[in-house]
């Protein structure tokens, strides 16, 4: 059974773009997607995906409060930040938090394929 990603962002296209690109390149399944910070909690879990993809910049909890609350109700739950910010000190926030991998909107799919592949990794 391929691993079960929830994808995380306030933006509906953005959402629709990631859920296109990771099931047509990938062998991943998206089991469901969160709106905002509060929804990614309540969609984690319900669902008990193996992967969430979090937006940093989001209404009602960032993804660095997103991802502690979902780290505490799930611990092996793998976590990627995809987001437009990216430098160290999110990288470190981001690394504190529990977060697998930081992966960049800037570079597109190349970045968010690569944080996919560390996550999991990282999950061996």
């Amino acid at each position: 059974m391929p691993p079960r990603i929830l994808i995380v962002d306030a933006n509906a296209r953005m959402r629709r773009t990631i859920r296109q690109v990771v099931e047509d390149s990938t062998d991943l399944q998206v089991c469901g997607e969160g709106t905002d910070g509060q929804d990614a909690v309540r969609q984690a879990e319900k669902l008990q995906p193996d992967l969430v993809i979090l937006d940093l910049t989001m209404p009602k909890m960032n993804g660095l409060q997103v991802a502690r609350a979902i780290k505490k109700l799930l611990p092996k739950v793998r976590l990627v930040l995809f987001s437009l910010e990216e430098n160290q000190l999110v990288g470190n926030a981001a690394k504190a938090a529990g977060i697998s991998a930081v992966a960049s909107k800037r570079e597109g799919s190349r970045s968010l394929f690569q944080g996919l592949r560390t996550a999991l990794q990282s999950a061996a």
